[in-house]
């Protein structure tokens, strides 16, 4: 019933929400926000300016939804009488109690909150932040409670960050919300020999802590632009996993189900958001995050080599994979009504039909960073 209602709701509201809220909609994911977010950067960076970010984290972001004030939200998107009704009743007099053992706490009466594990949480939560204060020079992209705010710092103009974040810190205390300035990152992207001079990044009045690394996603990204650190946590979580098959294979399971929990519980992990960062990676990671499947295979069937493996099995190379994985979506995005179509460049006019005709423009690399971005990338191997 929830989810029936929550479609409803959703099919109402969706085109007036936030279009750079990528969480709780229908033909997006974590991997379409973190294309057009490392887009952004690549193409700030290789017209030659200088990129800071902040990554901004809410304490107990779903336990401080005021019901009050998510209703009125609603309104405000013009949700029609029956479906705001309803929301009401589901989300007036919850209760919840705690039990421990044979010990029962009393009853409690919940006056904000989303419940969780319920398919209208995320949507409204996404609704409650819809009118979040934004400022034009500043990009930002949303999923769900995850914030992250983009800034192309250009010579000898001034930052903008810091008001951005009063805005929001001011809208935060207005919607009894509260940003986490101790788990709240900062990130600089500069590539130039001169030091990036810029203010110190604050929130609630504290400086934020600068990073190199930062997880986002699910994916670890660096400010050198590179997959180094990403590359190494996959290969850190693929063996442990390893070993959990190693064990499955000793307590006798059989060779089809060993296969089914490599690729739900080893694959799954080396292929996450791989559209991302596919085309950034070296030779050498490529080889290494390769070998963790034949290890995998090894210790499936001990008896054969890689290839014979691979044959027996009817898997594919993770290299092969990879690359597939990134033409399909770059194919779908050819559709205007793809999420991240607004990111493919006009095609070229031409007067007679050549090869080249139809095809897309591309503003030449002017060095190999560039050409690791998943949409440069795309354009220059898949068209």
């Amino acid at each position: 019933m929830n989810l029936v209602w929550g479609v409803r709701i959703l099919f109402e509201i969706q085109d007036k929400l936030d279009p750079f809220q990528f969480g709780g909609i229908r033909g997006s994911s974590t991997t379409m926000a973190l294309i057009d977010m490392i887009h952004k950067w690549h193409t700030a960076i290789h017209a030659k300016d200088s990129i800071q970010i902040v990554f901004l984290d809410y304490s107990k972001a779903f336990d401080l939804v005021d019901h009050s004030t998510l209703i009125k939200k609603f309104q405000k998107l013009s949700l029609s009488e029956v479906p705001l009704y309803w929301l009401c009743g589901f989300l007036a007099c919850r209760r919840q109690r705690v039990k421990l053992g044979n010990e029962i706490s009393e009853w409690l009466v919940m006056k904000g909150a989303m419940p969780q594990g319920s398919w209208l949480g995320p949507l409204c939560f996404i609704v409650y932040i819809h009118d979040m204060p934004t400022i034009k020079e500043i990009f930002t992209h949303k999923y769900i409670d995850d914030t992250t705010l983009t800034e192309v710092v250009k010579k000898n103009v001034k930052t903008q960050m810091n008001t951005a974040l009063e805005n929001i810190e001011k809208w935060s205390a207005v919607n009894q919300m509260k940003i986490n300035a101790k788990k709240t990152k900062h990130m600089t992207i500069h590539f130039k020999r001169k030091p990036l001079e810029i203010d110190p990044v604050q929130v609630n009045n504290t400086v934020i802590e600068t990073v190199k690394n930062f997880k986002i996603l699910g994916v670890w990204v660096s400010s050198n632009l590179k997959w180094d650190c990403h590359h190494q946590k996959i290969i850190s979580k693929l063996s442990q996993r390893l070993y959990l098959l190693k064990q499955l294979k000793r307590s006798g399971l059989g060779t089809d189900d060993l296969i089914v929990y490599y690729k739900s519980v080893l694959r799954s992990i080396a292929e996450y958001a791989c559209q991302v960062w596919h085309s950034g990676l070296t030779k050498a990671q490529t080889t290494s995050l390769e070998h963790q499947q034949e290890r995998a295979l090894r210790i499936i069937l001990p008896d054969k080599d890689y290839e014979s493996a691979l044959q027996e099995t009817g898997l594919e190379k993770l290299v092969d994979r990879r690359e597939a994985a990134c033409k399909k979506l770059f194919r779908q995005m050819e559709s205007t009504i793809h999420r991240l179509h607004k990111l493919m460049p006009e095609r070229k006019n031409h007067r007679y039909e050549t090869s080249h005709a139809n095809q897309r423009k591309v503003t030449t690399p002017l060095n190999n960073r560039y050409k690791t971005d998943f949409v440069i990338n795309g354009l220059l191997k898949f068209q």
